[in-house]
């Protein structure tokens, strides 16, 4: 039988109570989106030449911000 979305939702508040889960996800979360970024600005992309600060990482950072902007 699968879950349905309120039993995911459920389960995963449930386990983001832990206090060490909270503090694993206070260092590790930041140090993944770093990595993610880091690894995005190691792509190489045809207009960086012309462009050199326009790259995939800040194509996706900006991408992202848009898109949490407009959710709040």
């Amino acid at each position: 039988s699968s879950k349905t979305s309120e039993q995911w939702f459920a389960e995963y508040s449930v386990c983001h109570q832990n206090p060490v889960n909270k503090a694993i996800h206070c260092v590790c979360v930041p140090a993944i989106a770093v990595a993610v970024v880091g690894l995005l600005w190691a792509i190489p992309v045809p207009w960086s030449d012309s462009f050199g600060w326009i790259n995939l990482a800040t194509i996706v950072v900006a991408a992202s911000l848009l898109f949490y902007a407009r959710l709040s």
